[in-house]
């Protein structure tokens, strides 16, 4: 299951200093958020599930450290994703979210961020209980 919050950076611990996060609340709601020492991006958006399985995420609102918000531009249509158990460096066995590739059309922020998305696992950590 997509839902929860997973993070690079877990699957090394005790890991380095930067981290990107990405969050998928039942709600449809989520956001990707990256940090070194402290968080200096953050964009949220909204998903939902594909029919064929894969899932749609359209940005809602980009915010990086010391800058006025502004709209996100990112537009995911089709996303594939597995979430399986791996092993990682920091803990053994975890389960990972491994996203697809996509073919990213423009080099907007949201791209970066969609490329981080698809060229990284991700490690599932729930320290506490996300709310909706």
């Amino acid at each position: 299951m997509i839902i929860g919050k997973w993070s690079i950076d877990v699957m090394y611990g005790p890991g380095a200093q930067e981290d990107t996060e990405i969050v998928f609340l039942p709600d449809g709601t989520g956001w990707i958020a990256f940090f070194h020492y402290e968080l200096c991006e953050l964009e949220t958006f909204c998903w939902r599930s594909n029919e064929n399985g894969s899932i749609r995420i359209s940005g809602e609102l980009y915010q990086t450290i010391g800058e006025p918000q502004e709209k996100s531009n990112l537009e995911i249509n089709e996303l594939f994703y597995k979430v399986k158990l791996e092993n990682t460096p920091s803990d053994g066995e975890m389960k990972v979210i491994v996203f697809g590739k996509r073919k990213v059309q423009s080099l907007a922020m949201s791209d970066i961020h969609g490329y981080v998305v698809e060229t990284h696992n991700y490690a599932r950590f729930d320290m506490e209980p996300l709310q909706a």
